[in-house]
């Protein structure tokens, strides 16, 4: 593909964007940037950067005009208008992970799901990696794939995380050697205009491979089920899999189920038995996700930040002995239902405690069910939970929203978790 002389725009410029401007300015493109916050607001401008021709504050219309190719970053919406009239007059549009992936010479596996990418994709990654493969990490989880493809390396496999904001603006050349579906359920419905749209994107993970290819999937989750029926790669149900997970170190059915998905998936790509049985044994898990905090006069205190939907709430509400939780939840609302939550929270919850603006949300949903406390921050829910837990009990932060009306992400919201336990 040759960039030298185009004039290409990237919308968002955030870690992604970046990557993409850095990657085509380098092939002789005539780039320019837009992004909806103030240059100002931007932080450290990469100094490699600032030749670059910007548009800041909003996207105005001008920025579209006379472009060879539209890159989006990732959480870009799809529908804005410019994006559009851009489409209308013939631009191609691409995000930066579509763009990246299908130049990318190595082969690829790539992992999605509404919930348990991270800890999956960084599973697989450990296992290749103890067989001895070349593996790169990239995707949704940190290291743009664009930034992968400027090494110049070849790997013997590329391991991503796609989300499905990045899976709408791949273009039709996106096939995964190896994809896999850990699971989907209601998500980032302040985005799609239905579930059935949400899981429609998911599909697009294998809308493009063939025989040759395979598909790793969760035949016990239904939509998952259903939606890969028509599939044309080999398919393989990892929870039908038989897997050791002897002296896993994870907890929680969910950690199990991405387990069994990550050895799946790595014994398809050549990881020996040894390797992947002496990652289940080791592997203790990402920051954020079900993380064991300390332990305090008997009572245990989890962070599980990344829990930021219903369904990876109730999973990891079901990791923990019946009645005995003390779950923080709550944040900005996503759009889906609380309902799910209410039989969990019956089940295994002391009391919950809400936090942030859909705390009324989650209140109305579990009335009559189990305790509800209106804590309304952090700070004052870790200290009332630190003065009722019992000896034996959990706190768990598991707060089935995203972060953004009290914190800057997920991963500022679980520090703060930590820091006032561990303040307790």
């Amino acid at each position: 593909m040759n960039f030298r002389g185009k004039h290409i725009l990237i919308v968002g410029f955030g870690v992604s964007g970046q990557a993409a401007a850095r990657f085509l300015a380098r092939r002789g493109a005539k780039v320019a940037v837009t992004d909806q916050r103030a240059k100002a607001d931007l932080g450290p401008f990469p100094s490699d950067l600032r030749g670059l021709e910007g548009f800041w504050g909003g996207h105005p219309e001008e920025a579209f005009q006379g472009r060879d190719l539209v890159v989006l970053s990732p959480g870009v919406p799809l529908d804005l208008p410019e994006l559009k009239r851009a489409r209308r007059r013939g631009v191609p549009v691409l995000g930066e992970f579509g763009l990246a992936a299908a130049l990318l010479k190595s082969p690829m596996i790539a992992v999605t799901g509404t919930n348990g990418k991270s800890t999956t994709v960084s599973l697989i990654e450990s296992m290749l990696r103890r067989s001895k493969k070349k593996v790169a990490l990239g995707g949704n989880i940190g290291t743009p794939l664009m930034e992968i493809v400027e090494e110049k390396k070849a790997f013997d496999w590329v391991v991503a995380e796609v989300s499905s904001y990045q899976l709408d603006t791949c273009s039709k050349v996106f096939r995964p050697k190896i994809a896999a579906i850990l699971n989907v359920t209601e998500d980032h419905l302040d985005r799609y205009p239905s579930f059935a749209a949400y899981a429609k994107s998911k599909f697009r993970i294998f809308r493009n491979q063939g025989p040759r290819d395979v598909l790793v999937y969760n035949g016990a989750d239904p939509v998952v089920a259903r939606g890969v029926r028509g599939a044309r790669a080999q398919k393989i149900d990892f929870t039908r899999e038989a897997h050791s997970l002897a002296g896993m170190k994870l907890v929680g059915i969910h950690n199990a189920e991405n387990m069994k998905a990550a050895i799946a998936v790595a014994r398809a790509a050549g990881a020996t038995p040894a390797a992947t049985q002496r990652t289940v044994e080791t592997f203790e898990g990402l920051p954020h996700r079900t993380q064991f905090v300390r332990e305090r006069n008997g009572v245990r205190y989890y962070d599980d930040s990344k829990g930021t939907n219903v369904d990876a709430a109730v999973k990891s509400l079901e990791g923990f002995e019946d009645g005995r939780v003390i779950l923080i939840a709550g944040g900005r609302d996503k759009g889906g239902s609380y309902a799910p939550l209410r039989d969990a929270a019956r089940r295994k919850a002391k009391f919950v405690l809400t936090i942030g603006e859909a705390g009324p949300a989650i209140a109305k949903a579990l009335k009559g069910a189990i305790e509800v406390v209106p804590a309304d921050t952090m700070d004052r829910a870790v200290q009332w939970a630190g003065g009722r837990a019992q000896p034996g009990d959990v706190v768990l932060l598991s707060p089935a929203c995203s972060s953004f009306d009290q914190f800057r992400d997920y991963k500022d919201r679980g520090d703060a978790f930590q820091r006032l336990v561990r303040q307790l």
